[in-house]
């Protein structure tokens, strides 16, 4: 592999590949701006670009309160997440950030009964073993 840097003063850097019919790469002149990334357009040409959504997770909290669950085996609840979508990949875990440290034990026995969270729109319905004896709260991570 060869590296060959333009000194026309453009600044353009090319990888030139020593296979035959594998794609030089070929990197920009200017350096972007804060945030952007390199991408490319399928033929060796890179290019400083803006993301565009993504780069992270969106996260809300919600609470799971003990009355409102329905059956036993499993035991249903749905949960209003205003701005979930139906499409949306989620992660759940245990809020305790308010919790007080003799409230954790149960609250951790009551979520470790989840075993299956379906988002909807702007809502997730959970899925229990058996009904939690405990209200607790929740965090939903779309991913």
């Amino acid at each position: 592999m060869s590296i060959n840097i333009d000194n026309t003063n453009t600044g353009k850097v090319t990888l030139k590949s020593p296979v035959s019919g594998v794609t030089d790469i070929i990197f920009p002149s200017t350096a972007g701006t804060s945030g952007q990334v390199l991408t490319t357009d399928g033929a060796g040409n890179l290019s400083f670009t803006t993301p565009s959504g993504g780069g992270g997770a969106t996260s809300y909290t919600a609470s799971v309160p003990t009355g409102s669950w329905t059956g036993t085996a499993p035991a249903t609840q749905t949960v209003t997440v205003t701005g979930l979508l139906t499409t949306d990949s989620i992660i759940l875990d245990l809020n305790l950030s308010s919790a007080a440290f003799s409230a954790v034990e149960g609250l951790q026995t009551a979520y470790a009964l989840v075993y299956r969270a379906v988002p909807g729109t702007n809502q997730v319905v959970l899925y229990a073993s058996e009904t939690p004896a405990t209200s607790f709260d929740i965090y939903v991570t779309v991913i």
